[in-house]
């Protein structure tokens, strides 16, 4: 009897309110509790009554905690997140770093790296000291290389050349030199001579009183530049 006392107590009200209300109609319906209560029909009647409102009120009061506590978690989750989030906003990189004390931190420079696009021209210090016969094919070069040619003075008189400004390889470097305005035929001087692919033509012309000559395909080729 005792734990039952306790265990009424101890249970929700509106658990208390709908078995009070399920003991209330039990009287009316039945008539009697074990032989102790026998209530007439005006008292089975108003049993009827309270088991009713009995069981509504305790209707009523469950569902009205339901809704509290829905609206209350509905209230607190979006909380938790704020919480949350303005926590995580707070911390620091310095804490983030403390938490993974085993990660090295590397610092890389931005260093670009370039690649050139053309082939830089290579230049022999050496200078050749020619004769006014002196051929491009004679010099032993790649491509784009850059040798100083030092001719002397009297090569107007040879007029052995093709081409104008891009000259044959088999033409005479101190007359093209000549031809090209860079030294004159009484004093001479040095020409830089750049090596080149050949081209599919060469046309001829005078200049400086210096005739060139017309020219068909040919596979080496070079051009002439001031030394200063």
């Amino acid at each position: 009897m005792d734990e039952i006392v306790k265990g009424i107590f101890s249970a929700p009200l509106a658990t208390v309110f709908v078995v009070a209300g399920v003991v209330f109609l039990f009287v009316a319906v039945v008539g009697n509790i074990s032989g102790k209560i026998e209530p007439d029909i005006k008292g089975r009647f108003i049993s009827g009554i309270l088991g009713l409102a009995f069981i509504g009120i305790g209707l009523a009061i469950h569902f009205t905690q339901m809704v509290t506590d829905t609206t209350t978690l509905a209230t607190e989750i979006p909380t938790q997140k704020k919480i949350d989030k303005a926590t995580e906003t707070s911390q620091t990189p310095t804490e983030r770093e403390t938490k993974a004390p085993n990660k090295a931190i590397v610092s890389i420079p931005n260093t670009e790296i370039k690649e050139s696009t053309t082939a830089a021209a290579t230049i022999a210090t050496e200078v050749i000291e020619a004769g006014c016969s002196f051929l491009a094919n004679q010099i032993e070069g790649d491509p784009g290389s850059t040798n100083i040619v030092a001719c002397p003075a009297g090569c107007d008189e040879e007029s052995v050349i093709y081409g104008t400004d891009v000259y044959t390889g088999h033409s005479y470097i101190c007359v093209a030199a000549i031809h090209a305005g860079l030294i004159n035929s009484q004093q001479g001087g040095s020409v830089g001579v750049i090596i080149e692919k050949g081209h599919p033509a060469y046309r001829g012309s005078t200049r400086h009183k210096v005739h060139s000559y017309d020219y068909g395909k040919y596979g080496v080729s070079f051009r002439l530049t001031p030394v200063k």
